[in-house]
C-alpha cells in the first residue's frame, strides 16, 4: 500500500509537469509567424496526460485486511503462543513430576547405597580370606621345615588319599567341614551367613574344577545377594512409587481463540483475486509517448523559419526529455515494484491459503485429540516411562547376574593351585617315600615270614656243633660200643685219685654192678633208643674243628670224670631229653 501511495504521488507530479507543456506550446503556437503558423498547429497536446492509477488496489478490502494482520502484534503473538506453551511443555511436566523424580532418585541412591555397602563387606571378607591364606602359607612353610627336619615326610603318605578322593574328598570333609575335626564351624564358615546351608570342601574343589565361579562355589549370595539387591521385582518401595505417579491435569490449548480467529481471517484474505490489479499495472503510464512527441517538436523546431519560435519548440522539447528523465523514469520505477508485488502476491497467495486451511484443519484435529485423550496420553507416556526405567533395571539385574554368575571370578585358579600342591607333593615327593617305604615293609614282611625257619635252622647248626666234638671225645673214652653192648653207669664210690688215674677208672668200670640199662644182646634186640650218636658229619663239613680242639676236650675228661655224683648217674642216656643232653658238655 505504501508503494500505491507514492505511485499516486509521482502520478499527480507528473501530470503537473505535462500540463506545464501543454500551456508552454500553446503559447508557442500563438506566437508562431504565418509562415510557421501551420507548421505549429501539426503539433497536439492532447493525449499526453497520466493514465497509470492504482486507487482500485488501495480500495481492496482484502489487501488492506492483509495488510493490517501482518502489521498487527496480536496476530504473530497469536502464532508464537502456541509454539511457545508446546515448547514449555517439559518443562511443565518436569516441575509436575518433580516430586516423584526426588522419591525415584532418593530410593535408586538407597539401592547404590546397599550395593555399596554388600560390596564393602564382600571387599572385608576377601581381605580376611587374603590374610587367612597368608597365616596359612607361613604356618605351612614351617610346618614343612619341621617335617624335613624330623625326617616325618613318610608320614605324609596317608595325605595322598585324600586329595585324590575325588569327588567326595571324605577325609577333607570330615577333617575341614562344619563339625569336623579341625574346625567347629568348617574352615569356611565366614561365608555361611544363613545357618541352614554350609559350604562343603568337596563342592568347592568340584566347582572350581569345573570353572564355576566364585559366587556359586562359596555361596556369596550370603554376602552380596545378586537378586536382592538388583532384582526389581522384590523393589516393593519403587512398585508403589511408580503406581502413584500422577500428574495434575494439564491443559494444553494449541488453538486458541485468538489463533483461531486469526488463521481463518487469513485464510479468507488470502482469496484475493489480484489478476485485474496485475493488468491495470501494467497499462502504459500515458496514453502517447513522451519521447515520440520530444522528437516531434525537435523536428518542427528545425523546420521553422522563425528562429525565435524554432528555439522555445526547442526548449519545450528539452523540457518533455527532462521529465521523461525524472518524473516519468520515477513512477516507472514505482510501477515496476507495485507490479512485481503484485505479481508475487499473486503467485504466494493461493498456496498460503491452503496452507493456512490445513493447518487450521491439523489444529482443531490436534486440539480436539488432546481434549479427548489427554488421560489416555497421559496414561501411556507414564507407562512407557516406567516400562523404560524397568527395562533399564532389567538389563542391569540381568548384565549383573551374568557377570557374577558366570565371567566375573572364575575358580579355576583355586583349582589349579590345589592341584599342582598335590601333584607335587604326592608324585613327586611321596610316591618316592612311598616306594622306599613299600621296599621296606615287604622286606620286613619276608623277615616276618623267615624268621621262624631261620631260628630253626640255627638251632639245628647248634645242635649239630654240640655232636661234632661229644662223638670224638667218646670214641676217645671207649664209650662208643657195639650194637648189642650197653653203658656202664660209673661207679658210686670213688676217690679224687681214682678219679685222677685213668686205670682205676677202667677197672671201676671193670668190676662194677651190672649196668642199669643192661639189656640182652643178639641179633633180634634192638636199643629203645640209640645210645651211640648219629655219625659226625664229614671233616670237610666243619672246618673249624682241629687238632686243638680234641686236645682241649680231652684235657676236660678228668673234670668230667669228677662228676661222679652227677644227678644224671644212673638214668638211661635213652631217657634224657634232648635239652638234657646238650648240658652233658665235657
Amino acid at each position: 500500500m505504501i508503494d500505491c501511495g507514492a505511485t499516486k504521488l509521482a502520478g499527480e507530479v507528473l501530470q503537473e509537469q505535462l500540463s506545464d507543456i501543454s500551456r508552454q506550446l500553446t503559447v508557442v503556437r500563438q506566437q508562431c509567424t504565418m509562415k510557421d503558423r501551420t507548421l505549429c498547429y501539426t503539433l497536439q497536446y492532447s493525449g499526453y496526460d497520466v493514465t497509470f492509477t492504482l486507487e482500485n488496489i488501495t480500495k481492496e478490502e482484502k489487501l488492506q485486511d492483509l495488510e493490517k494482520v501482518v502489521a498487527r502484534e496480536d496476530f504473530n503473538n497469536s502464532l508464537d503462543s502456541p509454539r511457545k506453551h508446546f515448547g514449555s511443555l517439559p518443562s511443565q511436566m518436569l516441575s509436575q513430576s518433580s516430586s516423584f523424580s526426588a522419591d525415584l532418585n532418593a530410593l535408586l541412591r538407597k539401592k547404590r547405597s546397599e550395593v555399596f555397602s554388600s560390596i564393602t563387606s564382600l571387599d572385608q571378607l576377601m581381605r580376611y580370606v587374603s590374610e587367612s591364606v597368608k597365616d596359612s602359607e607361613h604356618n605351612a612353610t614351617e610346618g614343612a621345615q619341621k617335617l624335613s627336619e624330623w625326617s616325618f615326610f613318610i608320614w605324609l603318605a596317608i595325605v595322598c588319599q585324600p586329595l585324590f578322593d575325588h569327588p567326595h574328598y571324605t577325609v577333607l570333609s570330615g577333617l575341614f567341614d562344619q563339625d569336623g575335626l579341625f574346625y567347629k564351624n568348617g574352615v569356611f564358615h565366614k561365608f555361611d551367613q544363613d545357618a541352614n546351608e554350609s559350604i562343603t570342601i568337596s563342592n568347592v574343589l568340584k566347582n572350581c574344577q569345573r570353572d564355576q565361579p566364585a559366587y556359586k562355589s562359596f555361596n556369596l549370595h550370603n554376602q552380596i545377594n545378586v537378586d536382592k539387591l538388583f532384582n526389581i521385582e522384590e523393589w516393593t518401595a519403587l512398585k508403589a512409587l511408580l503406581a502413584n505417579f500422577t500428574l495434575t491435569k494439564t491443559s494444553l490449548e494449541i488453538l486458541g481463540p485468538s489463533l483461531r480467529l486469526n488463521l481463518q481471517s487469513l485464510s479468507t484474505m488470502t482469496t484475493a483475486n489480484l489478476t485485474s490489479y496485475r493488468l491495470l499495472a501494467s497499462e502504459p503510464i500515458t496514453r502517447k509517448d513522451l519521447d515520440a512527441f520530444a522528437d516531434q517538436l525537435n523536428t518542427v523546431a528545425r523546420q521553422m523559419i522563425d528562429p525565435v519560435s524554432s528555439r522555445k519548440m526547442d526548449n519545450i522539447a528539452h523540457s518533455v526529455r527532462q521529465i521523461i528523465n525524472n518524473e516519468l523514469h520515477q513512477l516507472k520505477k514505482i510501477k515496476s515494484d507495485v507490479l512485481y508485488k503484485i505479481t508475487m502476491l499473486e503467485i504466494l497467495l493461493p498456496p498460503l491459503n491452503r496452507q493456512v486451511n490445513q493447518s487450521l484443519r491439523d489444529l482443531q484435529r490436534i486440539q480436539s485429540y488432546l481434549d479427548n485423550e489427554e488421560r489416555e496420553l497421559e496414561k501411556q507416556n507414564r507407562k512407557r516411562y516406567s516400562d523404560r526405567l524397568q527395562n533399564y533395571l532389567h538389563e542391569l539385574h540381568t548384565y549383573v547376574t551374568t557377570k557374577v554368575g558366570k565371567e566375573i571370578g572364575k575358580c579355576r585358579p583355586l583349582w589349579k593351585v590345589y592341584h599342582s600342591a598335590r601333584l607335587y607333593v604326592c608324585k613327586f615327593i611321596i610316591d618316592s617315600w612311598n616306594t622306599i617305604a613299600l621296599f621296606s615293609y615287604f622286606s620286613i614282611l619276608i623277615c616276618v615270614v623267615l624268621s621262624p625257619v631261620a631260628i630253626k635252622l640255627l638251632k639245628m647248626y647248634k645242635m649239630g656243633s654240640e655232636y661234632v666234638p661229644g662223638s670224638i671225645r667218646d670214641s676217645q673214652r671207649g664209650l662208643i660200643m657195639d650194637n648189642g653192648l650197653n653203658w656202664a653207669t660209673p661207679p658210686v664210690s670213688c676217690t679224687p685219685e681214682d678219679r685222677q688215674s685213668p686205670i682205676i677208672a677202667s677197672q671201676h668200670f671193670e668190676h662194677s654192678s651190672p649196668p642199669v640199662w643192661a639189656t640182652e644182646p643178639g641179633p633180634s634186640r634192638q636199643f629203645r633208643t640209640s645210645v651211640v650218636p648219629p655219625t659226625p658229619p664229614s671233616p670237610s663239613k666243619f672246618p673249624t674243628i682241629s687238632a686243638g680242639i680234641l686236645k682241649a676236650n680231652l684235657v676236660h675228661v678228668g673234670t668230667v670224670l669228677q662228676e661222679c655224683s652227677s644227678p644224671y648217674s644212673g638214668v638211661r642216656l635213652d631217657d634224657l631229653s634232648g635239652h638234657e643232653q646238650h648240658r652233658l658238655r665235657f
